[in-house]
Parts: structure tokens; C-alpha cells; sequence
């Protein structure tokens, strides 16, 4: 191999060498900030959807909440409770008499 094909073949390796540096660099940058700032977006979604809602569901969002919530216990879940309670009212769900507090 020529000194002008080897100092050719270094050159395009440095060169390749440096934009995968920077890229792997760049990539780190935007995963550490995304994994900062995941968290709390995800906590506070997560957060409301057990809350009681503003105003009670109707029958069909009353169904929905009681299967988003269905590993939720009712005592530990304000949603589930008020879908519940709907769905008791509206003759879609009859409570089991050996359970009624």
C-alpha cells in the first residue's frame, strides 16, 4: 500500500470515527433528557385518571371506567367508585348483597 492510499484509508477512518462520536453523542444527550423529563409527565397523567371526575360519566364512560380500572380496588380508586355507583343506579350493575357494607 502507497503512504498516499494509507494516509487516504486513516483520513476516511478518522473521519467516520468522528461522525459516529458526534452522533453517539448527540443521541445520549436527547435520551438523558428525555428520561429526566418522562417520569413526571407519565406520573401526572397517571395521577388524574384515578381522580374523581368534575362530573359523573354516563352509562357507556361509566362501562369504559370500570374496565380501565378494573385491577383497582373500589375503596382505593375515586373513579371506579363513581363509575360504579353510576352503573348501580342505572340498573346496569346489581351489587353482590354479601358484599354491601
Amino acid at each position: 500500500m502507497s503512504p498516499v492510499t494509507a494516509g487516504l484509508v486513516a483520513g476516511v477512518c478518522g473521519a467516520i470515527f468522528v461522525a459516529v462520536a458526534a452522533l453517539m453523542l448527540c443521541a445520549d444527550r436527547g435520551y438523558e433528557r428525555s428520561l429526566r423529563e418522562a417520569p413526571t409527565q407519565i406520573l401526572a397523567i397517571i395521577d388524574r385518571t384515578h381522580d374523581a371526575p368534575d362530573t359523573p360519566p354516563s352509562v357507556p364512560e361509566a362501562h369504559r371506567d370500570m374496565q380501565r380500572h378494573r385491577l383497582c380496588a373500589r375503596e382505593d380508586c375515586p373513579r371506579k367508585r363513581i363509575a360504579y355507583q353510576v352503573l348501580v343506579d342505572a340498573g346496569h350493575l346489581t351489587p353482590d348483597s354479601g358484599r354491601i357494607p
